[in-house]
C-alpha cells in the first residue's frame, strides 16, 4: 500500500504534512502501542547487509564516518555488521538506485543502525537515561529521593532509544512491587507522581510502578537493579530487523540532518523544519546545546552563523527522505515530543516508487500483506495487526552474524 503519489521532482518543494492516521487515531508517524502488537514468533526470513553506505553508530562510527570508541555498545554483531531483513534490505538498495536516477547523485542513503539486540537496546537506553538524569540532577546515589525526576528522565530516554519491556508476569516483578508498596517514602513519591498523570489514579499508579521497574531493570539503577527481573524483547522496534535508521548524505558523503543521531527533543520531529517559527529557536539552541553544536561543527558549519540556507538545505533533504519513505510504503517514527526523523520501517511487500506497483514480496505477505516490524504493522493495519518480524525470529537470524 503506497502512501504517497507526489512526483519525485516535487519532493523538495512539497512540505511534510502529518495528518491523523484513521487506523490508530494518532498523528501520522506516532506508533504508540507498538509494544502490544501481536508478532509471528517464527519467521525464517534472513537478515542481510544492505549494499549502501553503512556507518553503524553503536559500533563506534559517527554520522561523519569517524570512529569514536565511546559510542560502542555491547550486543553487536561480528565485524560491525549492520543488517536488516532481506526484503527490506533489497528495498533500501532499490531506494538508493531510485535516488541516484531521480536526483543525479545529489542524495544518497547512509544507514546508521538496523537490527539491534535486546542487550544493545537496553544499553543504549541506559546511556541516554544517564544523560537525562544528569540534566535533572539525579544520580545513582540520590535516585530514591528523586523518583519523579528519575521517571521523567526514563520516559524522555524511552522516546528516542526505547527501553526493553520488563516481564510483568515474573514472580520477581510482583515481589518487587509488593516491597515498594511497603516502603512509605518511596510509595509516597510514586503516588504523587502518578497523581500528575492523566486517567484514574489507580491505573496511573500501576503504570508508574511498571515504568520505574522497567527503567531500573534496563539500567541497573534504582531498586530493581540486580534483581534478575527478565526483559521481554519481542516487540522492540529494532529487534525484528525491520527498522533502519537513515540519514541522507550529499555527493561528498556529508550527512544532511540538522541534529545528530539519537538526539532527544522536539527538533527530531519529522516535520520540525516545516515550521519557519522554529528557525530562530534552533539558531539559539545550536549555540548552547552541546550535542547540536558539536554535530554542526562536525559538518563544517558554524553554529553562531547557522543560516536560512542551511535550514532549507536540511529541510529539502528530510523532505526527500520523507517522500521516499511514503513512495516505498515505509513508515516512520515521530511523536508529540519529537521522535526520530531517521527511523524508517519497511514491510514485506516492495513497491515501485514511481508507479506504486508491487515489485517483490516475502512469503509472509500471503497471509499478512504490508506487514513488518510492530510499529510498521500498527500504522498500516491498526491495533489488531500482526507483525511478521518480531524479536525472537530476528535474534535467531542474527546468530549467523555472530550475535
Amino acid at each position: 500500500m503506497r502512501m504517497s503519489f507526489v512526483r519525485p521532482e516535487q519532493w523538495i518543494d512539497t512540505p511534510i504534512v502529518r495528518n491523523v492516521n484513521p487506523l490508530t487515531g494518532l498523528i501520522e508517524g506516532d506508533d504508540n502501542g507498538y509494544r502490544k502488537v501481536r508478532t509471528l514468533r517464527e519467521n525464517p526470513a534472513p537478515l542481510v547487509v544492505p549494499n549502501v553506505e553503512c556507518r553503524p553508530f553503536y559500533d563506534g562510527i559517527r554520522e561523519n564516518g569517524q570512529f569514536d570508541q565511546s559510542l560502542v555498545l555491547p550486543g553487536g554483531l561480528k565485524d560491525r555488521k549492520l543488517v536488516v531483513r532481506e526484503k527490506f534490505g533489497r528495498d533500501i538498495e532499490n531506494a538508493q538506485r531510485f535516488l541516484t536516477k531521480e536526483f543525479g547523485g545529489e542524495y544518497s542513503i547512509c544507514a546508521l543502525d538496523g537490527f539491534r539486540s535486546w542487550k544493545r537496546q537496553a544499553a543504549g537506553f541506559s546511556r541516554l537515561l544517564r544523560e537525562q538524569m544528569e540534566r535533572r540532577g539525579v544520580t545513582v546515589d540520590n535516585v530514591d529521593e528523586q523518583v519523579a525526576a528519575f521517571l521523567e528522565a526514563g520516559n524522555t530516554a524511552d522516546g528516542t532509544v526505547s527501553w526493553v519491556n520488563a516481564d510483568v508476569t515474573s514472580p520477581l516483578y510482583a515481589a518487587l512491587v509488593q516491597e515498594l508498596e511497603g516502603d512509605v517514602r518511596f510509595f509516597t513519591q510514586l503516588r504523587d507522581y502518578a497523581a500528575t498523570q492523566s486517567g484514574q489514579l489507580e491505573d496511573a499508579l500501576d503504570e508508574a510502578f511498571y515504568a520505574y521497574i522497567t527503567i531500573s531493570t534496563n539500567s541497573d539503577i534504582g531498586r530493581a537493579a540486580n534483581r534478575g527481573i527478565p526483559l521481554v524483547f519481542e516487540n522492540n522496534a529494532h529487534a525484528g530487523g525491520g527498522a533502519c535508521d537513515i540519514f541522507l548524505m550529499d555527493r561528498n558523503g556529508i550527512v544532511l540532518n540538522h541534529i545528530p543521531f539519537d538526539y532527544p527533543g522536539p527538533e527530531a520531529g519529522m516535520d520540525y523544519l516545516e515550521d519557519d517559527a522554529n528557525f530562530e529557536k534552533f539558531c539559539a539552541k545550536a549555540v548552547t546545546d552541546e550535542m547540536i553544536r558539536n554535530h554542526l561543527l562536525a559538518l563544517g558549519l558554524t553554529p553562531e552563523k547557522f543560516s536560512w540556507n542551511d535550514w532549507t538545505r536540511f529541510r529539502s533533504a528530510i523532505r526527500v527522505l520523507y517522500h521516499l519513505a511514503q513512495a516505498k510504503g515505509w513508515t516512520y517514527y515521530s511523536s508529540d515530543h519529537g521522535g526520530e526523523n531517521w527511523h524508517l520501517e519497511g514491510g514485506n511487500i516492495l513497491y515501485d516508487a514511481l508507479t506504486g506497483d508491487p515489485i517483490d514480496s516475502e512469503a509472509s505477505a500471503v497471509a499478512f500483506p504490508d506487514s513488518g516490524n510492530p510499529g510498521h504493522a500498527l500504522q498500516r493495519h491498526g491495533r489488531e495487526a500482526v507483525a511478521v518480524w518480531g524479536g525472537e525470529s530476528g535474534h535467531m537470524a542474527a546468530q549467523k552474524f555472530g550475535l
